[in-house]
């Protein structure tokens, strides 16, 4: 990638045979842009898209979020931390006005969606202990605050105590008063020591595989400092990690239904029947 800030020119970084270029002139991105290939690959409603641009390039435009940290700062702060773990490479990013862009390099591979079908079943098994062993690697960075990357907030809407609002940093003793408040009282709310850093969205759609093997993990915007007790749990209590594409003979749950297990076997705890009455319970006292 090759960054300048001459003239109407910001950044230029190969693509194909070529190159993109971002322009600070709207004239000059206009006259351009019918030579540009745009792809929509994905939209959430009015709040996100992601398209292909080009050759090699991904697009992600999304509604920036006040108080939490962008998914680009948390690339870089997993590729500081925990550098065994694959990732997609960042081009560039910018904040304009209320929206966030973020390119990336195509991740030269396919979804774990869409590759699952095509895959023997002891790949299938070294996949999910792939993943698992990933979420160990990062779990062993902690803190003594719930929180995002840079102390921000998270992007977490299973653990909100207010809908639609990021949840905001807390340390263990405020976490475990969040926690025993909506806790029936014939139940234990689970212990929390510390918080441990964790990728929440570890669905089929956010692992990128070529040949069997892992080659990136995508999708960080919810990256941050969690209980210990959510890493194993999220995954049973998630439906956004079902396999979203038919695959003959396999159920739509059976990844993250494995991963659950997995996790379990290496000693992640699991609360998913506390956090059912935990969520009925804070539900319907803020909605």
């Amino acid at each position: 990638m090759e960054q300048q800030h001459q003239g109407d020119l910001i950044v230029q970084w190969p693509d194909g045979n070529g190159y993109l270029s971002l322009k600070n002139s709207s004239e000059e991105q206009k006259r351009g842009i019918d030579q540009i290939d745009f792809r929509p690959i994905y939209q959430a409603g009015r709040g996100s898209a992601v398209w292909g641009i080009g050759t090699d390039t991904i697009c992600k435009v999304k509604v920036r979020t006040p108080n939490v940290s962008s998914e680009a700062d948390n690339i870089a702060f997993v590729q500081d931390n925990f550098p065994s773990i694959p990732l997609p490479e960042v081009l560039y990013t910018y904040v304009h006005k209320d929206c966030t862009a973020l390119f990336l390099r195509r991740v030269n591979g396919d979804t774990l969606a869409h590759a699952w079908g095509t895959l023997a079943e002891d790949q299938h098994y070294g996949l999910v202990n792939a993943v698992s062993e990933y979420c160990e690697v990062m779990a062993k960075l902690t803190s003594n605050r719930m929180m995002g990357v840079g102390g921000q907030c998270l992007l977490e809407p299973y653990l909100e105590t207010r809908k639609d609002t990021p949840v905001a940093p807390l340390t263990v003793a405020e976490a475990l008063t969040v926690f025993e408040k909506y806790t029936p009282p014939d139940m234990e709310s689970p212990e929390i020591k510390e918080f441990h850093f964790y990728h929440p969205d570890l669905g089929p759609g956010n692992i990128m595989v070529r040949d069997g093997s892992i080659v990136a993990i995508i999708d960080w915007e919810a990256a941050g400092f969690y209980p210990y007790f959510w890493i194993a749990t999220k995954p049973s209590v998630s439906p956004g990690l079902n396999f979203h594409i038919p695959i003959d003979g396999v159920e739509d749950h059976y990844w993250r239904k494995t991963l659950k297990e997995r996790l379990i076997s290496k000693g992640f705890p699991w609360v998913a029947p506390w956090w059912m009455e935990w969520n009925k319970r804070c539900s319907s006292d803020c909605n």
